[in-house]
């Protein structure tokens, strides 16, 4: 479920990523303290990374309380589901699964997919089993390698992929690639696969 704070709350997208990187460190464990987002989110609103934040500034207090009024807020339109399966869990699974999990080139590139894939709308549109189905054909396709079928099944059939997903996953991060927003040199953009039926079927290896 997709609900917009911005469009239907009035809330500024600043104070949307505030709390959202907030809920994040508790989600996933990885805690920080409190002054600390709020002097980092206090930095980048400001546009400006030697900014000195006082702790009892109005600033330091106006994140501070945007924060932590809005964390309620957005567990209420999350419905307090914060905990969400990975789609890193998914791709070791599958290479495991198609016998591949000691192919160091092709998990690299895969999980490099991943990585880019979760600065896209990607986790909103699909599964995280379908995220990893679309590194795995990514990573096989720009390494130039082919995955054995199973009798007459092709591999991404028996991970539980379906070719549509693959083929959007794939799409959805060549845009992010071809965009950059990060302004990064070190994209694949040069002889990145696409999606299609030709490319997947030039990853199977027929028995």
């Amino acid at each position: 479920m997709r609900v917009g704070m911005l469009g239907e709350r009035g809330v500024h997208h600043y104070n949307i990523a505030a709390t959202s990187l907030f809920l994040a460190t508790k989600a996933e464990e990885n805690c920080r303290k409190t002054k600390e987002i709020v002097i980092a989110v206090a930095k980048v609103a400001q546009k400006n990374a030697n900014l000195v934040i006082d702790e009892q500034s109005k600033e330091f207090w106006r994140w501070k309380d945007s924060i932590l009024l809005y964390e309620e807020t957005m567990l209420e339109l999350l419905t307090f589901d914060v905990v969400l399966e990975s789609p890193y869990t998914h791709l070791q699974s599958i290479l495991q699964q198609l016998g591949m999990e000691h192919d160091k080139a092709l998990r690299n590139i895969a999980w490099a997919f991943l990585n880019d894939s979760q600065m896209t709308t990607l986790c909103l549109r699909m599964g995280p089993r379908d995220i990893a189905v679309a590194a795995v054909y990514f990573a096989a396709r720009y390494n130039g390698e082919k995955i054995a079928d199973q009798g007459d099944r092709p591999w991404w059939v028996r991970a539980g992929g379906e070719e549509s997903k693959i083929a959007e996953a794939v799409e959805v991060v060549q845009e992010f690639y071809a965009e950059n927003p990060l302004g990064r040199t070190d994209l694949p953009l040069e002889g990145s696969p696409g999606g299609s039926a030709g490319e997947l079927e030039a990853t199977r290896e027929r028995g």
